[in-house]
């Protein structure tokens, strides 16, 4: 069986399947030289020489101090802070790098290795006070959530489920702690204010592996707006996205191959490794077996009644090719009819198809659900209508003498209403 997507036919009497392949530049610098004739000269030369060198060494130690000040060195950090205020990189185009990337023209993504280094030796005297502090917050999460005897992976997970349901998204500037929302990009920011962005995220993901000597990585796409983790478990890597999954804890993009994800994104493969293993591969791992493909739309619904918003369903054997069309069929039949219903509101569906192997396909079902704006607990109806004339009366006493030179509503509708006719 050849590797390829599923597209589906709106024909879908003889489930035709169509197959794809996936294919995967100096200064020189001149010297001019002095001929020195007599002894005179050569002495007078030489303590000229003295004096120049001597007056360079002072101007560089200056400038050197200075920019340790300038940079962070006191206050916020020093040289060894790594979060310091020091210029960033600019991204080169063509050339792919895991730190000192800047995404979204804001946030960079930079290495914690001093941080996780620090926590393994006990050794923190190299440390910032704002690196320690991260050191700190980041501790205690782990002294939380791991247990003795756990596995890579059940560690992975732990710090995963406490991500995604202890921290939210920056929609904005902060309001928890008094810093720039840069913060947001970085293992301080998120973990002080429990808020942040994908790069914030992923760096915090990032630091808390490799403080359990888990290799883990900073992945980035190729138009530098988002990022994510690659996390390495036994042999085989695996890709997670924090950000992705946020407040819904329903391991959509946990540990997900290079073909899932490609559904979202594109980054250079030729850099970062290939993530091909279904190991421990959430999806995978935790997918229900197909046994009868009519039973799917059963088990849509019952999950919608139990609040789940995660489904994987396997099918296998020399069927599993129709079985997933005739999978994603049905999903596009159901999909229409969750559109902000009076049963379970707005809902909507996603889903993706992968080949496991030559007899396997997975299909991952997410099912979403917009949060809602939370109703205000005091509203107008709520009010009395003893206070709402005395609110109207302090309105009148305080504004009646004005006249609104606006057309009223009334009139604004009447003109409408004329323009029609």
């Amino acid at each position: 069986m050849d590797t390829k997507d599923k597209n589906i036919n709106d024909n879908t009497n003889n489930l035709n399947i169509d197959i794809e392949t996936f294919n995967n530049a100096r200064k020189e610098s001149s010297v001019k030289v002095r001929k020195v004739r007599t002894a005179e000269e050569k002495k007078s030369h030489v303590l000229f020489s003295l004096l120049a060198v001597i007056t360079i060494c002072l101007v560089a130690n200056v400038t050197l101090t200075s920019l340790l000040l300038i940079k962070g060195g006191f206050g916020n950090g020093g040289a060894n802070d790594v979060y310091g205020n020091y210029e960033d990189k600019e991204n080169v185009y063509g050339e792919t790098r895991e730190n000192d990337v800047i995404i979204a023209d804001e946030y960079t993504i930079r290495s914690t290795t001093a941080i996780s280094d620090a926590y393994k030796t006990g050794d923190v005297s190299k440390l910032s006070k704002r690196d320690k502090e991260t050191l700190q917050l980041a501790s205690l999460v782990l002294d939380e959530i791991i247990k003795d005897g756990m596995t890579d992976f059940e560690k992975e997970k732990a710090v995963y489920e406490w991500m995604v349901t202890n921290l939210s998204n920056d929609n904005g500037a902060f309001s928890v702690i008094p810093t720039t929302s840069a913060d947001a990009g970085t293992p301080y920011g998120v973990l002080k204010s429990h808020c942040g962005v994908c790069v914030g995220y992923a760096t915090t993901f990032r630091l808390f592996m490799e403080m359990m000597n888990i290799p883990c990585m900073v992945e980035h796409n190729t138009e530098c707006y988002h990022s994510w983790n690659l996390v390495k478990l036994g042999d085989n890597w695996y890709i997670t996205d924090i950000y992705s999954d946020m407040g819904k804890a329903n391991y959509a993009h946990f540990n997900i191959t290079d073909t899932m994800y490609s559904d979202y994104e594109t980054w250079d493969k030729s850099f970062f490794p290939a993530a091909t293993s279904f190991e421990y591969n959430y999806s995978f791992m935790n997918a229900k077996d197909s046994k009868d493909v009519f039973a799917l739309p059963g088990i849509i619904r019952k999950a919608l009644d139990e609040k789940e918003s995660f489904i994987s369903i396997k099918y296998s054997g020399k069927n599993a090719d129709k079985d997933m069309v005739m999978g994603i069929t049905m999903l596009d039949t159901i999909s229409p009819k969750l559109y902000n219903t009076d049963n379970y509101g707005e809902v909507y569906i996603e889903y993706s198809s992968t080949q496991v192997d030559e007899d396997t396909n997975l299909l991952t079902i997410n099912i979403n659900r917009p949060e809602k704006e939370e109703d205000p607990a005091y509203t107008e109806d709520t009010i009395s209508e003893e206070n709402l004339q005395k609110m109207q009366d302090a309105v009148d006493a305080a504004f009646g003498d004005l006249v609104s030179t606006a057309p009223s509503y009334e009139d604004l509708w009447d003109d409408y209403e004329e323009g029609k006719e």
